[in-house]
């Protein structure tokens, strides 16, 4: 599969509402690592999940604005794939215990053209 292709609707969304449309994801990977423990933002430190978003005006901007504030050096975000990963795994044996079909799913996932359709 090609990443970062002007065909795919994802990947054509500018960088900033691309970022954005992710921002709930990598929110959830950073509480799911205990990034909040460590984040500079109190309400996060507080709530003991991460809430944390650059400003609007900031997203896309850079490489690293992409992520939660708490994901700002390299080990944190080989931390934050690490997390990822262990996600996908946890998701994937909930669907097999269920009884689903993983492969099956993947697959007609990534053919959906309209996944991530921009509606505004």
């Amino acid at each position: 599969m090609s990443y970062n292709n002007d065909n795919d609707p994802f990947w054509g969304l500018k960088a900033r509402r691309r970022t954005a449309r992710m921002q709930p994801l990598f929110r959830q990977i950073a509480s799911h690592i205990g990034r909040f423990d460590t984040c500079p933002l109190p309400k996060c430190r507080r709530a003991k999940k991460c809430l944390g978003c650059h400003k609007p005006e900031e997203i896309g901007t850079s490489y690293w604005k992409q992520y939660p504030p708490c994901i700002a050096d390299d080990d944190a975000k080989e931390a934050f794939k690490r997390g990822l990963k262990d996600m996908i795994a946890k998701q994937d044996a909930a669907m097999r215990a269920r009884g689903e079909d993983v492969e099956a799913y993947n697959k007609w996932a990534f053919e959906q053209p309209d996944l991530f359709d921009d509606p505004i």
